[in-house]
């Protein structure tokens, strides 16, 4: 099936940080939109996603907070061939472009990045829900993308690693009878 709709929801995200320093993950906002063509029962989906990933350094109360304009590319592969409620599986590249980069720290004080990479290069995968609602469905959907690409935040190595939990709507385009 053929969709078009949007996505809102939470990226909950981290670094995996060569110097061995230990981070939390932080919180921040995941929303976009997408485009699906049916290829027989399997779907390309293309998305656009405005995303903040990061960090927290344990044991501080220092933040670093990278938006991203990230870009998947993934296979949707249905589960089941029911019209009210349809799980499904997703999975494949993302590439992700750097937009805006900040450190905040607990007392207010905040400041650019280091130097870092401005492009970003992961894999992604996850599943969903879709529930018939009105003309389209409503989207649940969880997610994982790992950074493959060493962005070198500061001259270290550092990857960025984050979940994803995401509502939306998809309205189906094209539809046969």
């Amino acid at each position: 099936a053929q969709g078009i709709g949007f996505k809102l929801g939470a990226a909950m995200a981290n670094q995996d940080i060569e110097a061995e320093e230990e981070t939390n993950s932080i919180t921040g906002f995941a929303g976009g939109g997408f485009i699906r063509f049916g290829v027989g029962r399997l779907g390309i989906q293309l998305e656009a996603l405005s995303m903040t990933k990061g960090y927290e350094q344990e044991g501080t109360d220092l933040k670093t907070k990278i938006d991203y304009v990230e870009v998947p590319l993934l296979l949707h592969v249905p589960l089941t061939m029911g019209q009210s409620f349809a799980p499904y599986v997703i999975a494949g590249p993302s590439l992700a472009f750097d937009i805006d980069c900040e450190t905040e720290a607990a007392d207010g004080a905040s400041g650019d990045c280091l130097d870092r990479e401005k492009t970003d290069f992961g894999l992604s995968a996850g599943g969903g829900l879709g529930f018939a609602v009105g003309p389209g469905a409503l989207l649940l959907e969880g997610r994982y993308t790992w950074g493959l690409k060493d962005i070198e935040y500061g001259g270290v190595e550092t990857r960025n690693r984050n979940a994803l939990f995401i509502a939306g709507y998809e309205i189906p385009i094209g539809r046969g009878s």
